[in-house]
């Protein structure tokens, strides 16, 4: 297994400000908001949240493989294994 890579979170001054304004305020004043950035960083949120976990099992599966091929006296020395 290889290494999960990071994504990218986007930058919002990357993105133009709209001409046209997406909406108004309370006082009714008109909002420009850039909307392909929030619909690009509600993707990062999800893409960082699988990162999150397929990083918690690549550390675990290298945690394996390192016990696996350890010897007795180095894992007795180095780790300390409890059950949960």
């Amino acid at each position: 297994m290889e290494k999960p890579k990071k994504p990218i979170c986007p930058n919002i001054e990357d993105y133009p400000t709209p001409i046209k304004p997406n909406g108004k305020n309370y006082l009714g004043e008109p909002i420009f908001q850039k909307l392909d950035w929030i619909k690009d960083h509600k993707k990062y949120e999800k893409d960082l949240r699988q990162y999150n976990a397929d990083m918690e099992i690549y550390e675990q599966l290298k945690f394996i493989r390192l016990i696996k091929n350890a010897s007795e006296k180095y894992c007795l020395k180095y780790f300390m294994i409890t059950k949960r």
